[in-house]
């Protein structure tokens, strides 16, 4: 063998070399065609959505890729086609999954699903697919982007993607929403992501930007832990002008085959407002995520209540025919809330910085049931 490799070494390089030289050609031309076809996919999505100018190509990146400082980017394309849309649910709803998400509402009475676009530039860092509704309820999917080392967003129940994504994502759905993959892959804005129809639920889809830099102003800041308490944003701020006037004539409650709420403003996940019953009141050393955590405010104008314990909602509340609005209740007064079918809570803010809360089964009683009321601090 000794004497076969010393007479043969030369023929031997020779093979190895033509080897990796079919193969590295082979794995080239193989990428080149993989390429096209996501080239020619993402623009056969731009012809049938109209922004056939707005489609950019997906390109992988290197984990070990630094982000860039930029606290205040442009989202320079709507995220979704504006004109199928009811309304645009500003932030800080108590009855929905986050404060700080803005909750797209379908025009049903149009169309039963939208489109889903990149409004700017950013790096895909995570996606989800999770069955959101159950065991036996389809996936959907959530994709969770980088603009810059302080901002991020994510849309969220997405119940179809492109080609290009789905290759990208769990093969099954999980029945939670941890985990998930990280394909860190930069898209260009003005991409199709995909198509939503709503949650099964509520038929409404998110979107939720998160801006480290700009943090929400708390009463007592250490009661609030979770980041999309402390950190969320009006994703509509970041718009051009022309975009933003788009955006913010949507912003409200309704629409479609219901009357339309319009809202004065996008909100805020902090609803803490000081000498008032209005925002998050806390037992004992709780926070927005352990422990329990009453949150209470008003959204396009409804007074909301919602009581979580450990991060899950126990209590749920609107009121729609209620004109008194919690952040008008201020020290020595009381309000009360009906959701208009069996519960009530009713409130008596004591100081500034202690409340009295009861609720229980039917219309509300005439008079604060002082008996079964419990104490809350700020």
């Amino acid at each position: 063998m000794t004497i076969f490799l010393k007479t043969h070494y030369k023929k031997i390089l020779f093979v190895a070399f033509a080897l990796f030289s079919f193969l590295f050609v082979s794995s080239f031309f193989t990428k080149e065609g993989s390429e096209r076809n996501t080239r020619r996919e993402m623009n056969n999505s731009a012809d049938r959505s109209s922004q056939s100018n707005s489609i950019g190509k997906i390109k992988e990146l290197t984990s070990d890729k630094g982000c860039t400082s930029n606290p205040d980017p442009v989202f320079t394309h709507p995220f979704t086609d504006l004109s199928k849309i009811a309304s645009i649910g500003p932030l800080g709803t108590m009855t929905g999954g986050s404060p700080g998400r803005s909750y797209i509402q379908i025009n049903d009475a149009l169309t039963k699903e939208v489109p889903v676009y990149m409004p700017i530039d950013a790096t895909l860092e995570r996606l989800v697919y999770a069955r959101r509704g159950g065991e036996n309820t389809p996936g959907e999917y959530g994709l969770q982007f980088r603009v810059s080392c302080e901002v991020t967003f994510m849309l969220d129940h997405i119940d179809r993607v492109t080609e290009d994504i789905q290759k990208l994502a769990p093969e099954e759905p999980a029945l939670v929403s941890n985990g998930g993959t990280y394909p860190l892959v930069e898209m260009k804005a003005g991409t199709l992501l995909g198509y939503s129809d709503g949650t099964p639920q509520a038929k409404t889809w998110d979107f939720f930007v998160l801006n480290s830099a700009k943090p929400a102003k708390y009463i007592n800041p250490k009661r609030w832990t979770w980041d999309q308490a402390i950190t969320a944003v009006c994703p509509y701020d970041y718009y051009t002008e022309e975009l933003k006037e788009k955006h913010y004539n949507l912003l409200g409650l309704g629409g479609g085959k219901y009357p339309f709420t319009k809202a004065k403003d996008c909100g805020s996940s902090s609803k803490d407002i000081a000498g008032t019953i209005s925002g998050g009141w806390f037992q004992g050393d709780s926070t927005d995520m352990k422990g329990k955590n009453l949150n209470i405010g008003s959204h396009a104008g409804v007074p909301q209540v919602n009581l979580r314990e450990d991060g899950n909602k126990t209590i749920n509340l609107s009121d729609w025919s209620s004109k008194e609005l919690p952040e008008t209740v201020r020290v020595g007064e009381g309000v009360c809330y009906y959701d208009g079918q069996n519960k009530y809570v009713f409130f008596k803010l004591v100081s500034e910085g202690k409340l009295l809360f009861a609720n229980g089964a039917g219309r509300c009683p005439s008079t604060f049931p002082e008996s079964q009321a419990d104490v809350w601090e700020r």
